[in-house]
């Protein structure tokens, strides 16, 4: 019995290796999808995520031809929903799911899952972004106010979303840089990074963990290797550098 235990283990293990490579040598197929407008997108699951904004709607998944149709976009009130089955998580490399949209505007962005994002052509306006988990996004742009809450181990590059007015909260060991041009309020909870570029003239941060807020420096490009809090349990105290000269910095 324990020997076609075995067997039966070493069968569907190699059922599955099969069908991973399989699926990781299946060409992608694209279909248009049709949907109302919306000024909102929220994502759930695993997928690439490419949004332009400020051009002519459109929305386009790729994706192997047994997984595109599992892959939903429908628009319910003012928000796009895209969303990704679980079960096609495991399959999913080699064979990815991506996810092309385009908007003549976009006020809101969440993100649940492991996915790559990128979004461009921001004009002015706000914009307001919340990520949990694995999340891997890239914007840039122009913004009157930008807002951000990340949760988990994401990491965002805003280092070329410049915007007036920033607002950006860290709940856990995510990576975060920013170009506030104005006004930065930045808040960490957690062990992660809070970088920012530029001159903000107000800088006000505040400290819930171990982790760190500070002025990039600038021979620093925002894509280097993202930095970690050194955690050190006998002289445990966040960690702050000073703001640009002429600037005001309040620890709230």
């Amino acid at each position: 019995m324990k020997g076609a235990g075995k067997y039966l283990s070493v069968l569907l293990v190699g059922v599955l290796l099969t069908a991973c490579v399989d699926r990781a040598s299946a060409p992608s197929e694209r279909q248009p999808r049709d949907v109302g407008a919306f000024t909102a997108i929220e994502l759930r699951g695993a997928a690439e995520l490419d949004i332009t904004v400020g051009g002519a709607q459109s929305v386009e998944v790729a994706a192997p031809a047994d997984v595109l149709d599992s892959v939903r976009t429908e628009v319910r009130g003012e928000t796009l929903y895209i969303e990704t089955k679980a079960r096609d998580w495991l399959f999913a490399k080699g064979g990815k799911t991506e996810v092309k949209v385009s908007t003549p505007a976009l006020a809101s962005l969440r993100i649940e899952g492991g996915n790559d994002v990128a979004v461009r052509g921001f004009a002015g306006g706000e914009f307001d972004i919340r990520a949990e988990g694995a999340v891997d996004i890239e914007a840039e742009g122009e913004l009157d106010r930008l807002t951000i809450r990340m949760a988990g181990a994401g990491s965002g590059d805003f280092s070329r979303l410049v915007a007036r007015d920033t607002y950006v909260t860290v709940d856990g060991i995510g990576n975060v840089v920013v170009h506030p041009r104005e006004k930065l309020d930045a808040t960490m909870n957690g062990v992660g990074t809070i970088r920012y570029t530029g001159a903000p003239r107000e800088v006000r941060t505040s400290m819930n963990g171990l982790g760190r807020i500070a002025k990039m420096d600038a021979d620093v490009p925002a894509n280097a290797p993202k930095e970690r809090a050194e955690i050190d349990s006998g002289n445990v105290r966040p960690q702050y550098e000073d703001p640009a000269p002429g600037s005001r910095t309040e620890v709230i």
